[in-house]
């Protein structure tokens, strides 16, 4: 009798600390996930979420649900007979608490919604060659980043835990040749990998390097260079005319006209693609008038 006394109260223990520290459960966005109640006694059921209550299930066959969230609405159905739950297509909001009670039985989960892993990209983030060997800087990531951990291995053997790792090549003819490195990326519902060569890598991501923006902010600055200089040399001929008289007014038009056939010049020259069909050819006799001999 006293041994079935003590190991009934270590049960009735181990139920309370079950129920208190809860069921981990990992479960991928947009799939489902079912709650199991192992040994459910009673006639009732109320399932919470974060402390609030969800629904209320009358038990049988099929059981007599009542759901009071509107977000799980049409999301949950109810396996053997309501003693399970399942939720469909899973949130990243779905995570948190989930609690089963009534009056004589008590269980808790706690759920994780994790999204799965896309394929991981793989940067050569720095790297240096000398006349006996290479060092290459690889930095392995994913998307979205949260919860997520990292391998690398060589030849099937592991290298690192890290994001990043350091790769250093030997240049010897005598070598064989180089095998790639492979990044592999967790979570706890999905595990995706990408395997490079160092030197390829680094390589290719030196070769799309752009060298354009340099020379076209270069082409820019001597552009806006000349314009300014131009229209200040045109600014100061119309001043030198008006104050000091030297040229009659009826010539300004043609200063004008001149200056203004260098800028498009200039354009032109630098923009040879552009060229303006709007520029002011000899002018023609007016209608009527014959032209003067």
């Amino acid at each position: 009798m006293f041994w079935w006394l003590l190991l009934t109260s270590l049960l009735q223990q181990a139920s309370k600390v079950c129920a208190s520290d809860g069921m981990d459960v990992a479960a991928a966005e947009g799939k489902s996930v079912t709650f199991h109640l192992q040994n459910l006694i009673g006639e009732n059921l109320v399932w919470s979420f974060r402390g609030e209550p969800i629904l209320f299930i009358k038990l049988g066959a099929p059981p007599e649900v009542t759901v009071t969230d509107k977000s799980f609405m049409s999301r949950v159905v109810f396996p053997s007979n309501g003693s399970s739950l399942t939720i469909l297509q899973l949130r990243r909001s779905d995570s948190g608490t989930y609690l089963a009670k009534n009056n004589e039985f008590k269980m808790k989960f706690i759920l994780h919604v994790y999204r799965e892993l896309s394929e991981p990209t793989v940067s050569c983030t720095r790297w240096n060659c000398s006349a006996e060997s290479c060092s290459y800087m690889l930095h392995c990531s994913v998307d979205p980043p949260e919860d997520s951990s990292f391998f690398w291995s060589y030849n099937e053997q592991p290298e690192s835990e890290e994001p990043e790792l350091l790769v250093v090549e030997r240049q010897h003819p005598a070598d064989p040749d180089p095998l790639p490195y492979t990044c592999t990326a967790k979570n706890p519902i999905s595990s995706r990998n990408t395997t490079v060569f160092p030197s390829a890598l680094c390589a290719e991501s030196t070769a799309r390097i752009p060298v354009t923006d340099t020379f076209s902010s270069r082409h820019t600055v001597t552009i806006v260079g000349f314009v300014i200089g131009l229209l200040s040399l045109l600014a100061i001929i119309i001043i030198a005319i008006k104050l000091k008289g030297k040229v009659r007014c009826p010539q300004l038009p043609a200063c004008v006209t001149v200056c203004g056939l260098l800028l498009m010049g200039a354009l032109c020259h630098f923009y040879p693609g552009r060229r303006s069909h709007n520029l002011p050819g000899p002018a023609s006799p007016r209608a009527g008038k014959e032209a003067e001999p």
